[in-house]
């Protein structure tokens, strides 16, 4: 086991057990789920997003889950600044961030970055 806790990133289509993952991980490593997920983001969007359950937040700590207003534009560029601060301060105290979600360009924009132009 590392002395410092790094990202996981668990990614995948709707309905394949990544929540499942990585509540099972968080409950092991002392960690803190943290939405990659374009849509979980927004405030209200719980139909159609398989969201976690009041349960699951019950059980681990959840970042960025229905933190963004729907009339806020937001960007991959904006999505890779807010998970790069939680996952920060997740670091920070000592707990491992476990990155999930479906959104493809969120989750690569993170883990290679975005091009400058």
């Amino acid at each position: 086991m590392p002395d410092r806790p790094f990202p996981i990133v668990i990614g995948g289509p709707t309905g394949c057990g990544k929540s499942s993952l990585a509540l099972a991980l968080a409950q092991e490593l002392d960690g803190v789920i943290v939405c990659g997920d374009s849509r979980q983001l927004y405030i209200g969007m719980h139909i159609g997003v398989a969201g976690p359950t009041t349960h699951e937040k019950r059980l681990v700590p959840h970042k960025l889950y229905n933190t963004i207003h729907p009339n806020r534009d937001m960007s991959a560029g904006d999505f890779v600044d807010d998970l790069d601060k939680a996952v920060a301060e997740i670091i920070t105290d000592g707990c491992w961030p476990i990155i999930v979600g479906g959104s493809g360009l969120y989750l690569r924009a993170y883990r290679f970055g975005l091009n400058d132009v």
